[in-house]
């Protein structure tokens, strides 16, 4: 924000009214049928896998608005191709509430990014467009609220199985796997993201492309 105010005059201006492209973002105005597909592509479109190396393909932004929508190639909304984030929905669960609750600064945050990324996913969506690199924009967010979750369930199990808690002692370890496996899984799927999506691995570096592809594909 400084370098803005230097640069631009404001800390606020981040140069979009000077950029030369076809997407002009200071003429774009609000138009709400660019937010129900921009939410459901960045969030809950589920990823479309294959059965060659990179494993993922890109898909389109779908809508039948008229007007024009800027945007790019997705492989799945943050959520729904990341079953690590799903341990938000613990807080629908009175038990992890009131736990959670005892935390003020870890509920504030649990609580907080999921309504950063809905309110960010329209802002993007209505300033810019539905564009796969703008799930930065709160992603760190929402995964800390994440973690922040699986800290939480896991200090509660821990204190009841500590007590004598018999589910709670069988919980723990399934929880542990569960998160084990949540954690692989989004690891494989940001990996494949890296050579399934633009700027393209395989034109720009076709060795290391076709290397890794054939380390992973060590049966073709």
């Amino acid at each position: 924000m400084w370098y803005n105010a230097a640069r631009f005059g404001s800390p606020f201006d981040f140069g979009a009214n000077y950029n030369l492209t076809g997407n002009d973002m200071t003429q774009r105005g609000f138009n709400a049928v660019r937010i129900g597909p921009a939410v459901f592509t960045s969030l809950f479109e589920l990823p479309s896998w294959q059965g060659v190396f990179p494993f993922l393909r890109e898909t389109d932004v779908q809508t039948n608005a008229v007007i024009r929508t800027i945007s790019e190639k997705f492989t799945g909304g943050i959520l729904a191709a990341t079953p690590y984030l799903w341990v938000l929905a613990l807080p629908l669960l009175p038990a992890f509430r009131r736990c959670l609750h005892r935390r003020r600064v870890a509920a504030c945050v649990v609580y907080g990014s999921p309504a950063v990324m809905v309110v960010m996913t329209v802002v993007d969506c209505e300033m810019a467009g539905v564009l796969y690199r703008y799930l930065m924009d709160y992603s760190p967010v929402l995964l800390l609220g994440a973690a922040l979750c699986w800290f939480c369930a896991e200090g509660a199990l821990s204190r009841r199985a500590a007590l004598g808690e018999g589910t709670a002692a069988a919980a723990l370890p399934a929880l542990r796997t569960v998160m084990a496996a949540a954690v692989a899984y989004t690891a494989v799927y940001r990996f494949c993201t890296l050579f399934a999506m633009e700027p393209y691995l395989q034109g720009m570096n076709p060795s290391l492309y076709y290397t890794v592809s054939r380390l992973v594909q060590f049966w073709m």
